[in-house]
């Protein structure tokens, strides 16, 4: 039997400052007439809005010291030289639980989006 998707209530995330907590990391595939592009995502909790909902935020699956996901991995403490290799397990039972202040946007389907260069990690 095929699965129903059941339709959901919006849950509006006003723009601004929030506090959330790393629930779970993602990794996911994108293909398109380019080719397949490969993304992790992080969830985030926002644990200061009413019912918790949660956000995410995507990365290129790259990890470098350049790369946007590296710098966010090291932002967090995780340490890593080049030739290192990680599972999407070792990088949530690094994050899972970490504590994070950040500024979001309303983009132009009023869907919340995190700006990344606001993102920091708090004890």
């Amino acid at each position: 039997m095929e699965e129903k998707i059941k339709v959901k209530e919006i849950i509006e995330i006003p723009e601004g400052k929030h506090n959330g907590v790393i629930d779970d990391v993602v990794r996911r595939e994108v293909e398109s007439d380019k080719g397949i592009f490969d993304y992790t995502d992080i969830h985030i909790d926002l644990v200061d809005l009413k019912d918790t909902p949660t956000i995410k935020m995507g990365f290129p699956t790259t990890i470098s010291e350049l790369s946007t996901l590296g710098q966010f991995l090291k932002s967090s403490g995780m340490d890593f030289k080049t030739n290192d290799e990680f599972t999407i397990i070792d990088i949530l039972s690094h994050l899972k639980g970490k504590k994070l202040s950040f500024q979001t946007y309303n983009d132009s389907n009023h869907f919340a989006v995190i700006v990344k260069d606001t993102v920091k990690f708090v004890k």
